[in-house]
Order: C-alpha cells, then structure tokens, then sequence
C-alpha cells in the first residue's frame, strides 16, 4: 500500500482547514460552559478568529470548509461564516434527530483536497469523530502533515491514533482546543425581550 500512494514530492505548506461546525461547537459549549460559569447559549464561536489561530501566520491552501447541520431559518450563522471566506456545507438532521452526512462530507472533502493538489501540504481537521481515520491516514500516505484540533475529552480515541504504523515520520499532530478556546470563543448576555 505503501508504494501505491508514495510519491516524492516537495510539501507545499499551504494549509487546508476543514471543520465540522456540530462537533465544535456543542463540545466546546460544554466546556466552557462549565469552565467559565456561563450558559452555553451565551457562547459564540467567533469563525474568523478561529481560522486566523488555525493559520498561525502560514498560508492558506483552499478555502476552508465546514460542514454541519442547517440551522434554525432565523439563524444567520452560515450567512456570517461564509463572509469569512468558508466553503459551507449543511444537511438536515434525519427522522431521529441525528447528524448522517457530515462526516461523510468533511472526509470527502478531505480526500478531495489530497487527490487534486499534486503537490501535499498541510491537512487541519477541527472535528473529533473516529469516522475521519481513513481520510486522514490517506493523505499522510501521501506526505501530507496531518493536524487535529479538538477538544481533549471529546475527542476519539481512534483518531487521536491516526498514524501509519511502519512510518515513525507520518504521525498525526493533535491540538487541544482546551488550551486556546480564549482566542475564538466569547460570551454575550442575552438581552430578554
């Protein structure tokens, strides 16, 4: 397997986010719900901010992409995200209230990115479900460096491990969130009307 995805190609550097929006904002809400004494309907996820943390100063491959479930039809969040320059993708829950397509769209989105940039780069998921592992062990079968951000209790064991076992050198990069959710997350009073 090894042979058929190796190719000797100079990284990029270049930088390609994908987020799955459900997966963030309802761990971290908890969190820092907890952490900070406040209401989780009083915390925001400010997205620009969020992409600037995950930039760091490098350069951006792609637009990124999130993904998630559509939201109430008052709701302008997606409206706002894509000002930010986001690819936006979002499904509708199905009979039992439960998110399908997400994670199927974030990691196809994923295997996009790595199946048509000749050169690999820098792949970051924001996203903690274990159902990202093979997309992600694809792309560091092709040399990509491969970052998770997530929050630390929320995150599957299985992709915390996503590596590729006889390659000491394409190891994934986990972040926690827990540690810089001050840079992206903020709190606001509700007003009662």
């Amino acid at each position: 397997m090894y042979s058929r995805y190796h190719r000797s190609r100079e990284p990029t550097g270049l930088v390609h986010i994908f987020v799955d929006n459900s997966n963030i904002e309802i761990e971290g809400k908890k969190l820092i719900s907890a952490l900070e004494s406040v209401y989780e309907n009083q915390l925001y996820i400010d997205y620009g901010r969020l992409l600037k943390m995950l930039l760091n100063g490098r350069q951006i491959g792609d637009d990124p992409v999130i993904v998630g479930s559509r939201p109430l039809p008052n709701d302008s969040i997606w409206r706002k995200i894509e000002d930010f320059g986001y690819r936006v993708s979002v499904f509708d829950k199905n009979y039992a209230f439960q998110e399908k397509e997400v994670d199927n769209e974030l990691g196809l989105s994923i295997s996009d990115a790595i199946q048509e940039y000749k050169r690999p780069g820098i792949i970051v998921l924001v996203a903690g479900d274990g159902d990202y592992r093979p997309a992600l062990t694809r792309a560091l079968l092709r040399d990509w460096i491969v970052e998770i951000w997530f929050w630390d209790h929320a995150m599957s064991q299985r992709l915390k491990w996503t590596n590729v076992l006889y390659r000491s050198d394409l190891q994934t990069r986990v972040m926690y969130l827990d540690s810089y959710y001050t840079h992206f997350i903020y709190a606001c009073e509700h007003e009662n009307t």
